[in-house]
């Protein structure tokens, strides 16, 4: 026994095609001769347009794209060269990465970097020795810097940035680290000691 639902639409198409029987003059009049009367008009005003509009169009168009492909990639390499044919000092340099310090843990660590290398300066010349002969752990005559100085430092000159933990996704918050410490703290105590070097 067939299912009720294919007696239905067997109904159905059979009820539509009568009706479609009965009713093609007003769908051919209401729906077929208007839409070809529309297609006719349209392939008219096509082939009335000259021909050599459409090459026109057509190369403007792809012109346009490729302009539009290539100028992101010209204005990155004007930029590179640019940024290539400017040299920038220690301090420039020191100073753009305490503008994006707060961005990442790599940055942070380049400033305790340079800050705990002039630390190292501060000590030899106060020590009277080369800079290259100083290593290991930041200490010398009269060197007593708060806690989170010492360790800020310590962290600049005997870390790497990769031993510090970075967040796990993009919206969690950044572990604790030495390198938190607001610079400005570290260059106050350096500019206290510079006055000790003669």
């Amino acid at each position: 026994m067939r299912p009720n639902w294919i007696w239905r639409l067997s109904a159905a198409a059979l009820l539509g095609a009568v009706l479609a029987y009965f009713a093609r003059e007003a769908i051919t009049k209401a729906i077929v001769l208007p839409l070809s009367y529309a297609w006719w008009v349209a392939g008219v005003l096509f082939r009335s347009v000259p021909q050599m509009l459409f090459w026109i169009l057509g190369s403007a168009l792809a012109l346009i794209l490729l302009v539009d492909s290539l100028l992101p990639r010209l204005v990155t390499y004007s930029r590179a060269l640019a940024a290539r044919r400017v040299h920038r000092g220690q301090v420039e340099a020191l100073s753009e990465w305490l503008l994006n310090a707060p961005r990442g843990t790599y940055l942070k660590w380049l400033v305790a970097n340079r800050l705990g290398k002039t630390a190292r300066e501060i000590l030899a010349q106060r020590d009277g020795e080369p800079v290259a002969v100083r290593a290991g752990p930041l200490a010398g005559r009269d060197w007593a810097p708060p806690n989170d100085v010492a360790r800020f430092l310590d962290a600049g000159v005997n870390a790497s940035f990769a031993d510090f933990p970075r967040p796990r996704g993009p919206w969690s918050p950044s572990p604790r680290s030495p390198l938190d410490l607001d610079p400005e703290v570290v260059i106050r105590y350096l500019e206290g000691q510079m006055g000790d070097v003669p």
